[in-house]
């Protein structure tokens, strides 16, 4: 569960704590949408579709609904049918009178009690993506909400308080001083003592965007989703938080004198109260565009190490090749001027060469990755994403689509595989890496598929983990029918296999050496002798060069033998010389070559 989900919790019992009826609001998926939306143009054009070119602003309308709404459960019908839908409250608590439109009006004249909060969060805390408090005489409290910064220090300036935008807060604070006081998404709230003589009101005098919030009606609070917005190009979740907490104390609070004369001043008016279009969210960047985007303000000491690793692993699972991971982590590592981005890199090249079947030694996956994101201080919901990213997963669409993409099963089937299996085109033959004699014996093709589904099981309990990640414990059915078809060894062969061979081709001479170590070569290779402790390059002018089993040479040079001998000053040179008599079969003609 995220920390968010847990800092709603604590909220709830907080505001129970302090004698305040709440209900949930939102719908949380409805956020992992719009995020997608905001970064995926396809995804974007699909929302635009159902929600217009405004669909901020229809998210965040959504966002402050009651989670049993009408409204929220229509939209699930309609556009999101995959999507679970939440019951009614009546369903949950029973009550209802006659006189009530909305079971949750109830809760405007009867307190509520820890039996029905209980029940109330239990069923709702799954999809809910924030928390309302019911205003009037049943919580004894009330909120002035100011819904715009402009006319806010308009206001504190013509009372005596001087003030800016820059300052605002700082003097809001000064200006309520013994008040609760929460940043919403454009503007402030405001928590004082509910008082009888106080009416609701939408605007007040020339301000059209003060509220009076006193009863019969409900504001959203920390640490619900407020909105999205894009800061300095990367596109962030806005929570309501408090500039001064809720508490014992504070919700006892009055008005201050200087704000109630005000009030007093003329008589409520109703004012229709607009909200300005949002732009739309700008184009999506690619894959790599998004990874820096994002990650780049996390990386930094006491976190890059974790955040490298366990991208790598995320990247290597997810289909994408180890090129253009490295190019991923050596932009970051420029961009944020990392002095270690050799190790870096080296970490990546360890990921991505890491074997299927070694437990112990399995690349990173997406827990981890989560893991060392928000350890870094990112948003959970922006991980998320990230790993949704990598994965190709559209939480916007039904999950067993992507399933249906045989050509990315196979692709991220052969990113686990790749090391331990690969298929030489020309030869039309597999061949599988034996970890004792460090070596790539030919197999047929029935051993290969082995390999394959090992590889496809892996790939399925991954998933599982990414989808329960995403959207909690509770998977639909037919997301389970689609991951079961990973160990269905008859859908494999029939639909994955043959692409996979594709992935995992080479088409090169065997042994030989791999183009990021030639290009690193003073001349070329005459030859290779492959030893237990790495692999000897002899060159046409005379020198060697030794690359150690720690870069793992006997599978990306592909050795189809090697001797049980080492390489190094103090090596007995016997293992080797009966190594090159048993291929000449003649102790003299070895003795002579060597």
């Amino acid at each position: 569960m995220s920390q968010k989900i847990d800092e709603l919790k604590q909220a709830i019992r907080n505001y129970f704590h302090l004698g305040l009826n709440t209900i949930p609001v939102g719908y949380r998926h409805f956020v992992d949408i719009v995020l997608e939306a905001c970064l995926d143009e396809v995804c974007a054009q699909r929302l635009i579709e159902r929600w217009g070119v405004d669909y901020l602003s229809k998210f965040r309308s959504l966002l402050k609904a009651p989670t049993f709404s009408a409204s929220i459960r229509e939209e699930l019908r309609t556009n999101f049918h995959q999507c679970k839908e939440p019951p009614s409250l009546f369903a949950v608590v029973g009550k209802r009178t006659a006189t009530n439109k909305n079971a949750y009006e109830f809760y405007y004249k009867e307190k509520q009690t820890a039996e029905e909060v209980q029940k109330i969060w239990q069923a709702y805390l799954p999809f809910a993506s924030g928390i309302a408090i019911l205003c009037g005489e049943v919580s004894d409290i009330s909120v002035v909400d100011f819904d715009e910064v402009e006319e806010l220090v308009d206001l504190l300036n013509k009372h005596g308080f001087s003030c800016t935008q820059d300052t605002v807060e700082e003097v809001l604070l000064s200006a309520f001083p013994e008040n609760a006081i929460v940043k919403t998404f454009r503007g402030y709230h405001v928590y004082f003592k509910y008082d009888p003589r106080l009416e609701n009101r939408k605007g007040v005098q020339d301000y059209k965007h003060i509220d009076l919030k006193i009863k019969d009606g409900y504001v959203l609070a920390p640490p619900s989703v407020a909105g999205i917005e894009f800061v300095n190009g990367q596109v962030q979740i806005c929570y309501y938080t408090f500039l001064r907490e809720l508490n014992e104390t504070t919700r006892n609070a009055g008005l201050p004198a200087w704000f109630l004369n005000f009030l007093t001043q003329t008589q409520p008016t109703a004012t229709t109260v607009t909200t300005p279009a949002q732009p739309l969210a700008l184009l999506p960047p690619n894959l790599k565009e998004f990874i820096v985007q994002q990650i780049t303000p996390y990386w930094r000491q006491g976190h890059r190490n974790q955040l490298c690793f366990s991208l790598a692993g995320l990247l290597r699972r997810g289909g994408v090749n180890e090129a253009e991971a490295l190019n991923i982590v050596q932009t970051i590592c420029e961009l944020t001027q990392d002095e270690e981005k050799k190790e870096r890199l080296r970490t990546v090249r360890y990921e991505y060469r890491l074997p299927l079947n070694d437990l112990t030694k399995q690349c990173a996956g997406a827990r981890k990755f989560l893991e060392a994101a928000t350890n870094a201080g990112m948003p959970i919901d922006i991980a998320r994403l990230i790993v949704n990213r990598v994965y190709n997963l559209k939480v916007s669409t039904d999950l067993t689509s992507w399933f249906q993409d045989y050509n990315q099963l196979a692709k991220n089937i052969s990113a686990l595989l790749k090391n331990d299996l690969v298929y030489h085109v020309k030869e039309d033959t597999f061949y599988v890496f034996n970890e004792s004699s460090l070596c790539w014996n030919e197999v047929e093709d029935s051993h290969a598929f082995y390999f394959v589904m090992t590889a496809a099981f892996q790939l399925r309990d991954e998933l599982e983990e990414v989808i329960r990640l995403q959207h909690g414990e509770e998977i639909p059915k037919q997301t389970w029918t689609a991951l079961n078809k990973l160990m269905n060894d008859a859908f494999i062969k029939h639909n994955v296999f043959q692409r996979v061979k594709q992935y995992i081709s080479v088409n090169c001479p065997m042994p030989c050496v791999p183009p990021d170590i030639a290009e690193g070569l003073p001349a070329e290779v005459g030859r290779i002798t492959f030893h237990r402790d790495g692999a000897l390059l002899w060159l046409k002018n005379g020198d060697t060069k030794f690359i150690p089993l720690s870069e793992q040479p006997h599978r990306r040079m592909f050795a189809l033998q090697t001797a049980q001998s080492e390489v190094g000053e103090n090596a007995d040179p016997a293992a080797f010389e009966n190594f090159v008599q048993d291929l000449v079969e003649d102790k003299e003609t070895a003795e002579f070559l060597l």
